[in-house]
């Protein structure tokens, strides 16, 4: 709210405080809404705004405009984290003053800054702390930016190798979604989020059918809600899945083939560096390999 324009159409209009607030309100109200931006009740500032010939929606000549931008900052943060184009996230996240972001905006920063800072290794500390804060008030946060705060702590946990805790918080990210309706395309994202870095985990540990499972589930939401968010990395993470699995030659291919269409529809060049480099790397069956491991 842009105070000042109030106080410039009284003084224009020649009114004192004591003048303007007659029959609507105490000139102390006044006094604290002009001097100190304590906003009174909405009836008293829509008589006083009546009062000086305007609306109060003058008061925010700007608000649309700004959260326009906001969220469309937001929405390019989100898409770098989808590209793993990590850094540049973090480059836009700290163009954006949390001071004047909407509840819901917030919400949505504490998430996409911890999720930026655990995906670059940053210290874990900082991580923890913006995703306990959406999980401080279950009752008022919206439900989707829980169920991302476990699985980004779940990644902290992951990649501090405590996989007992990195599980108990992928697990209870699953089961909200479990419970969660989408409801618009954003939402798809976030579920594949969820469900993207719930089969990275499982895969890291390496309970293959779990991964298998949310990717293959990733894939089928996709097609329902037709998008092609996270598809690249999810037939990325299927064809190592694959190959580890001794899959055949071909499927393992046909599955890194998918994967690069798609990292080209979405431009994710950080994937097609390591689909070529994957491609060229030489197969090794899974079970000679552990047959080596088990000689060194």
């Amino acid at each position: 709210m842009d105070i000042q324009i109030f106080v410039n159409r009284r003084k224009e209009l020649g009114l004192s405080q004591i003048e303007l607030s007659e029959g609507i309100c105490t000139q102390a109200t006044l006094s604290r809404f002009e001097n100190h931006g304590q906003i009174p009740s909405m009836k008293i500032l829509t008589l006083l705004c009546k009062k000086l010939h305007m609306d109060v929606g003058e008061l925010f000549p700007s608000v649309a405009i700004k959260d326009s931008v906001i969220n469309k900052k937001l929405d390019k943060i989100e898409f770098h984290i989808v590209n793993m184009e990590y850094e540049e996230a973090e480059e836009l996240i700290h163009s954006i003053n949390a001071a004047h972001l909407t509840t819901q905006q917030l919400w949505r920063y504490l998430y996409l800054k911890g999720f930026t800072q655990t995906l670059l290794h940053k210290e874990s500390t900082d991580s923890f702390f913006y995703f306990n804060q959406l999980l401080a008030d279950h009752s008022d946060v919206d439900n989707k930016y829980i169920f991302l705060a476990y699985t980004g702590i779940g990644l902290i946990y992951m990649n501090q190798g405590d996989y007992d805790k990195a599980e108990y918080f992928f697990e209870k990210a699953i089961h909200q979604i479990d419970n969660h309706t989408i409801e618009s395309i954003e939402d798809v994202c976030r579920v594949l989020t969820v469900l993207y870095y719930g089969g990275t985990f499982y895969a890291k540990i390496k309970e293959y059918d779990t991964s298998d499972v949310l990717l293959r589930r990733g894939i089928t939401i996709c097609s329902e809600n037709h998008v092609t968010y996270y598809l690249a990395r999810i037939k990325y993470l299927q064809a190592e899945n694959a190959y580890v699995n001794d899959s055949s030659s071909e499927e393992v291919k046909e599955l890194m083939r998918d994967a690069a269409a798609f990292a080209r529809v979405n431009k994710n060049t950080v994937l097609l560096e390591k689909i070529k480099v994957f491609k060229y790397k030489p197969a090794v069956p899974h079970s000679l390999a552990n047959s080596i491991a088990s000689l060194t």
